[in-house]
């Protein structure tokens, strides 16, 4: 959840600089555009216990990414799209509050993963393990 978080960070940073005019809106949506990119670019950490996961069970897991992505990537469109700083305000609370909708996602693959060590009693698990990662990054 790193990048993620590292990503919420970044529009709140941009975020801020436009509303305090230290940077126009063409140069907020060319920043927008490039969070866009790096959100294009996560992707599923399958490491330990992933890494046990059948190929329909990742073919899921990569469906709902998909879907999550989607959601992410419509959700800072609608920004680029917006010019009132009061609507602005509010679509991206909403999208940080959600964590551009990857703590949802998090969420349920945790307490899938937390079920399948518990019915396969499995003890090795290590629950900080990051469970997405930036494509393209290979120190993961």
């Amino acid at each position: 959840m790193n990048e993620i978080n590292s990503i919420c960070q970044e529009l709140i940073d941009y975020s801020k600089e436009w509303y305090q005019e230290e940077i126009t809106k063409e140069e907020l949506n060319i920043k927008l555009e490039l969070l866009i990119n790096r959100i294009e670019r996560i992707e599923i950490n399958y490491r330990q216990p992933l890494d046990l996961a059948s190929d329909k069970a990742k073919d899921s897991l990569n469906s709902l990414l998909s879907k999550t992505r989607y959601k992410a990537i419509i959700g800072i469109n609608n920004l680029i799209a917006t010019t009132n700083k009061k609507a602005y305000t509010s679509k991206v609370n909403f999208l940080l509050k959600n964590k551009l909708y990857y703590g949802s996602l998090q969420r349920t693959m945790k307490n899938n993963i937390q079920g399948y060590i518990h019915r396969n009693q499995l003890h090795y698990w290590n629950p900080n393990v990051e469970i997405f990662k930036l494509r393209g990054n290979e120190n993961e």
